[in-house]
């Protein structure tokens, strides 16, 4: 989610998976870069929760559904 948040921000350059820009950038294509940066703080909020014995299943599911809404009201 940050190196597709960095595309949508006009920043591939700054992508982690330097090897991947030009699937970044056609999948950032049109994205709002606030809803990818948004959609990085919500798999970071999940990871937390999974270090305080939240249900995994429970807990990747609901990020699943959050990110989907999130992202397909994107574009």
């Amino acid at each position: 989610m940050r190196d597709l948040a960095a595309a949508a921000e006009g920043g591939p350059e700054l992508a982690l998976n330097s090897d991947r820009t030009v699937e970044l950038a056609e999948l950032a294509e049109g994205l709002d870069g606030r809803r990818a940066r948004r959609a990085g703080e919500l798999v970071l909020d999940t990871r937390r929760r999974l270090t305080v014995n939240v249900s995994e299943p429970l807990a990747l599911e609901a990020l699943a559904f959050r990110l989907e809404f999130l992202l397909s009201r994107a574009r």
